[in-house]
């Protein structure tokens, strides 16, 4: 009883949701979301709850409710501990709150509960187990290497040329506020787009 009425709430917040995001309000929708919640477990099982917990959580985000976002990630993580987005999203807003100790044990947490990422400082979005990292790479591994050797000049007189116009804004200043104080101590950032 209790998971069909949740699945109904949750189906008329996706309405409310899309009418919302129609009219320019990204949070709408969120009192039947919250009912859906309520009402108890959806028929779909964990991982759909948890994934509904984690997009509430996002949506609490939007009004500014952090303390009840951070509670919505942390059950999402409950009901799926392997599922990676909302540990991301509850470690993001961790460090948005400048809370960066809490931020690395909620990382470790995500690592030993098998959610991805290898090591507490990264924060990748997307995870692509058994990629291999390494420190180095050997030159011979990329045969375009030598292409990019030779045009290295060009390329140096380019990079110059964008940071003598200011082209690259500190890191946090235009979105990301947070990554500013995460390098901080490692001097001054910048960051830009780069295509090929």
């Amino acid at each position: 009883e209790g998971g069909a009425a949740a699945d109904e709430f949750w189906a008329q917040a996706v309405l409310e949701f899309l009418l919302g995001r129609s009219q320019g309000l990204p949070a709408a929708g969120l009192s039947s979301f919250e009912a859906s919640l309520a009402a108890g477990d959806s028929t779909d099982g964990p991982e759909a709850e948890g994934e509904r917990r984690c997009f509430v959580g996002t949506l609490l985000m939007h009004h500014g409710r952090m303390r009840e976002a951070e509670e919505s990630f942390e059950a999402a993580i409950v009901d799926n501990p392997k599922d990676r987005l909302p540990h991301l999203e509850r470690l993001l807003l961790l460090e948005g709150q400048g809370r960066h100790e809490e931020a690395r044990a909620a990382a470790a947490r995500a690592i030993e509960s098998g959610a991805g990422w290898s090591d507490p400082w990264q924060r990748p979005p997307i995870f692509v187990p058994g990629l291999r990292s390494r420190p180095y790479w050997a030159r011979e591994e990329f045969p375009w290497a030598g292409e990019l050797e030779a045009a290295y000049p060009s390329i140096k007189a380019e990079l110059e040329g964008l940071l003598a116009e200011g082209a690259f804004p500190k890191v946090g200043d235009s979105r990301a506020e947070q990554d500013s104080q995460i390098v901080a101590p490692g001097g001054e950032w910048r960051g830009g787009g780069h295509f090929g």
